[in-house]
Formats: C-alpha cells, sequence, structure tokens
C-alpha cells in the first residue's frame, strides 16, 4: 500500500482550486500527460452527465456535438470553474 501511495505521489500533480465556486482538485498524470478534475459538487456533476447521456440517446448528434464544443471552448482558453468560466476542462 505504501508502494502505491508512492507512485501516486510521484505519477501525479495536484492543485487545490479553493476559490472556485466549489472546491475543485486538478489532477495532472505526469507520464501520460493527462489533466483532469474532481470538484466537491458531485451531485450536479453526475446530474449533468445523466442530462447528456439522455440526450445523446434521444439524438445520436449530441455527443460529438458536445465533444466538438468542449474542445472549441478549452482551444479558446473559455473554460475553468476556478476562474467562474465554463466548466469542461
Amino acid at each position: 500500500m505504501k508502494a502505491h501511495k508512492e507512485c501516486v505521489l510521484l505519477c501525479f500533480s495536484f492543485q487545490l482550486i479553493d476559490g472556485a465556486v466549489v472546491p475543485i482538485l486538478k489532477l495532472n498524470d505526469r507520464n501520460e500527460r493527462l489533466e483532469g478534475d474532481i470538484s466537491v459538487d458531485i451531485q450536479n456533476s453526475i446530474f449533468n452527465t445523466y442530462l447528456q447521456k439522455c440526450y445523446g440517446k434521444m439524438d445520436p448528434r449530441v455527443t460529438p456535438l458536445v465533444v466538438i464544443v468542449k474542445y472549441w471552448a478549452q482551444s479558446s482558453r473559455i473554460t475553468g470553474a476556478q476562474y467562474h468560466k465554463l466548466s469542461g476542462q
């Protein structure tokens, strides 16, 4: 278990964003160059994910559209809940 904890500390960098509407923990995987966020407002996140899934089932064009809009928003640097911008990083 100790080796696992050490690997997590070596492989990931962590940053707490406590100035956002809800606290956010930003994770960066140094080896794979992946990043993600964990927010405390889990219920809202679960609902939004479920809602997107329902929309995607209603019309198969929704999921690719969401992916494209998220990519555009990230490329345009208008995302970042910690800065009171759109979520979706």
